[in-house]
């Protein structure tokens, strides 16, 4: 009896992530809007990274691999408050922790294929590297703009 309800349940979880990953959702004017409000939080938050980044390392003297991951989890932390609030109009305290973890989870993710795209281009098939951090910031951000819209932000 326990296995038919975990099995029912099982079903319509999948059938509500099969609603919510429709791909009339990812095409529709909404997400046209919220992925243009996550391009430019992401620019704002990525020249807050360069500048803590700078700060950090040449006015504080810390070292450039603790000043990147203070400036990352600054960013991050205030890329993922905007988008909570401006992109996926949620307020603040609304589960933030529980959100916060998905979405770090979901930039770790990111970031480590970023880096292999970006070495692929670079390396293997001999793009410049600027060229190639274009293409894979491209990928990147409209990966993690839809794993973000459906799994953290459940829209």
């Amino acid at each position: 009896m326990e296995h038919k309800v975990a099995q029912r349940q099982q079903v319509a979880e999948f059938n509500l992530f099969k609603m919510k990953f429709n791909i009339k959702n990812i095409f529709c004017k909404k997400t046209e809007f919220q992925f243009i409000h996550f391009f430019f939080i992401g620019l704002a938050t990525t020249i807050i990274y360069f500048t803590l980044l700078i700060l950090f390392t040449e006015k504080l003297e810390i070292h450039y691999i603790f000043a990147a991951s203070a400036g990352g989890i600054i960013s991050s932390t205030i890329n993922f408050g905007l988008n909570k609030k401006i992109t996926f109009k949620e307020r603040l305290e609304k589960s933030f922790f529980q959100k916060y973890w998905k979405f770090g989870a979901i930039k770790i993710t990111n970031g480590l294929i970023g880096l292999g795209i970006l070495f692929v281009l670079t390396s293997l098939i001999g793009i410049h590297y600027i060229i190639s951090s274009v293409i894979e910031i491209s990928i990147i951000s409209s990966s993690g703009f839809l794993t973000n819209k459906f799994i953290t932000f459940n829209k």
